[in-house]
């Protein structure tokens, strides 16, 4: 069994756990989900994550976080896609974006970073928008952004991990 079969057995199983009780809540009862999506060339597979996500637990309303110039092309009620700008910006350029301040008047339960890699963009976006609950991949600097890192193990490529998260956040 690995690493992240073990995490989610523990917080499964472990149901006295506060951690794994307040995940499960949280999870639960979450309404508004904004996920960041992974670079471009694993934009398809994001998109797989987010219709099985959606199909999975269906009282979630998912917003999809795109670059200004990619087309929208989800039509599926619940999806709603947002374009803001370059995915990796600078603060000065966060601070004025209308878009980010659009998405700050809305309450989001929860984020989904699917970023393999450490962007700003997403971090800034976790601590402007405060939502209760903030996931992502484990990588540099994800603790002090994000309050559940899901770990993988290096050797997997994209699609597996994907996979992994989906069946972890299925399973709470």
């Amino acid at each position: 069994m690995d690493f992240e079969e073990k995490l989610l057995c523990t917080l499964i199983n472990n149901r006295d756990s506060q951690k794994a009780i307040a995940f499960k809540k949280a999870f639960e009862t979450a309404r508004k989900v904004l996920i960041a999506p992974a670079p471009e060339e694993n934009i398809k597979l994001t998109k797989n994550f987010i219709d099985q996500l959606a199909v999975n637990i269906p009282n979630l309303h998912i917003t999809l976080l795109r670059k200004e110039t990619q087309k929208a092309n989800n039509k599926k009620p619940k999806i709603q896609e947002i374009g803001i700008g370059s995915m990796n910006q600078g603060l000065w350029k966060l601070l004025r974006n209308p878009h980010i301040n659009m998405l700050r008047a809305e309450i989001f339960d929860t984020i989904i970073d699917l970023d393999p890699n450490f962007n700003f963009t997403y971090a800034f976006l976790c601590r402007r928008l405060a939502p209760l609950l903030r996931i992502c991949f484990t990588k540099e600097k994800s603790e002090q952004y994000y309050n559940l890192q899901y770990t993988v193990k290096s050797i997997n490529n994209y699609e597996s991990q994907l996979s992994g998260m989906l069946r972890f956040l299925n399973e709470l």
